[in-house]
């Protein structure tokens, strides 16, 4: 956040830009928020709302009409396994497949602007991080915590390694709000 706002100091939007830090699950549900909002940005956070789709229509709520929305956030780039499915404890419903996204979005009224999707090997190298930062977050617990975050997080390397990697996406979609 502090780097958003130094970073905005320095250009032309200087003074005409606000950053805030916000629960917009909770600030979706109160009426006053509706259209508050200019741009949104969500990323990699739509659990907070539910799914991926839940989030979206919460955001919808929150923009003035033709508002900006950057929205990240897992895809199936193609159809999981049940096994797969079931090491997550979610359904193939929970996030869309790739091919499916712009029916997503036009069902929200939303107009997407522009796809980016992660690589094969930005991908692997974040997930070898998150693997690398579990397993160094677990050297500060108590050796009873410090061994069952270790399971865990081998357990979703192996399982990202046999499944994620063939099933998983990770996409960025610019996308504008109805405008009205």
């Amino acid at each position: 956040m502090a780097r958003a706002k130094e970073t905005a100091s320095e250009t032309p939007l200087k003074g005409k830009l606000s950053f805030s830090s916000l629960d917009a699950a909770a600030l979706a549900a109160d009426s006053a928020n509706l259209h508050a909002y200019d741009a949104l940005i969500c990323i990699g956070s739509s659990q907070a709302f539910g799914n991926p789709q839940q989030a979206l229509a919460s955001c919808i709520k929150l923009l003035r009409p033709a508002g900006y929305l950057l929205f990240a956030d897992l895809t199936w780039q193609a159809t999981p396994v049940q096994e797969f499915l079931d090491f997550l404890g979610t359904d193939l419903d929970f996030y869309w497949q790739e091919a499916d996204e712009q029916s997503v979005f036009a069902s929200l009224g939303l107009h997407c602007e522009e796809v980016l999707r992660a690589s094969k090997a930005s991908w692997q190298s974040y997930e070898s991080a998150v693997l690398q930062g579990r397993l160094s977050y677990a050297n500060s617990l108590s050796a009873e915590e410090a061994q069952v975050v270790r399971q865990r997080a081998q357990a979703w390397a192996s399982a990202y390694e046999q499944y994620g990697k063939h099933y998983l996406g990770f996409s960025a979609y610019l996308l504008t709000a109805p405008s009205n």
